[in-house]
């Protein structure tokens, strides 16, 4: 299955006067390191101790 980058926060790039918003692959290259950095969190959290 393919991500949907729509789902994700914007990462900023459309904030701040005079700065470009990113588009396509461009966005979607600065969207995937943050994701990453939050699927290591989850995987940290999810892979802690199990309540029986």
């Amino acid at each position: 299955m393919n991500v949907n980058f729509g789902l994700f926060p914007p990462i900023g790039d459309d904030a701040g006067a005079g700065r470009r918003r990113l588009r396509g692959r461009e966005r979607k290259r600065a969207m995937s390191p943050r994701a990453l950095a939050d699927l290591a969190g989850w995987l940290a959290e999810a892979s802690g101790p199990v309540a029986v």
